[in-house]
């Protein structure tokens, strides 16, 4: 997740802005999959990718009029678990507005907007528009932007909020033409500084903090602290 935030999102040629949405309108050949950076050709579907940190409660997906189209909008957190699906099957099709807060937002919300409580600071916000067949590909596109993400300030008509100031390491890759779920760092100790940097920012579930997390202590991956590098661990 982190290395797709850095393609889609946060990098040096990123796709969309944090809170904003990068529409994958047609992906039905090889050609147009690499083209957008997407792992494989897709005849069926066409995919929106947008990476949102709702820190002071932000997003906006607006389902679509277009109801005889199937369509959904899958929200996942940084560990990929699927925590809403605003629209769609489960939700319905008549529309509306959805805000996403980050862990422990206490502001208030404008009248109509539905609350979604985030996992993690950040999200990915994941819309998904059926495709039958390539003569209606407009007709889907026309779905697909009309799912469109907002800050709070935005949707309110004020100043836009100063973005946050982050330093993310760019992921050293051996391929970039590789799908980035691939992770083949050049250094493999990047993966472990990544690591370190992820569980901090997004610290996973409780239950995997409890279970997993002190299985990476003897290699000095621990919440609160960024990794520094290996050490030597003596048994006995």
């Amino acid at each position: 997740m982190y290395a797709l935030r850095d393609h889609d999102a946060t990098g040096p040629n990123s796709k969309a802005p944090p809170n904003g949405l990068w529409r994958m309108e047609n992906t039905s050949t090889p050609e147009l999959a690499e083209k957008a950076g997407y792992v494989l050709p897709n005849l069926s579907v066409i995919y929106g990718f947008g990476f949102s940190r709702p820190a002071s409660g932000a997003g906006r997906p607006e389902p679509s009029r277009f109801k005889w189209l199937y369509y959904m909008v899958e929200t996942v957190d940084m560990w990929t678990n699927a925590f809403a699906y605003p629209a769609g099957a489960e939700a319905g099709y008549k529309g509306g507005k959805v805000a996403y807060v980050a862990p422990g937002w206490q502001g208030e919300l404008p009248p109509g907007v539905k609350r979604i409580d985030s996992p993690t600071p950040w999200v990915l916000i994941q819309p998904r528009v059926h495709l039958p067949q390539q003569s209606g590909l407009e007709a889907a596109r026309k779905v697909l932007a009309q799912i469109e993400p907002q800050t709070l300030s935005e949707y309110l008509g004020h100043a836009a909020q100063p973005a946050p100031k982050n330093n993310y390491a760019v992921p050293n890759l051996i391929n970039p033409k590789l799908p980035v779920s691939t992770l083949d760092f050049k250094d493999p100790l990047q993966f472990w500084e990544i690591m370190s940097a992820v569980i901090n920012e997004n610290p996973p579930p409780k239950d995997e903090i409890a279970a997993v997390l002190p299985m990476f202590a003897p290699l000095g991956i621990e919440l609160g602290k960024q990794w520094t590098g290996p050490r030597s661990t003596r048994l006995s």
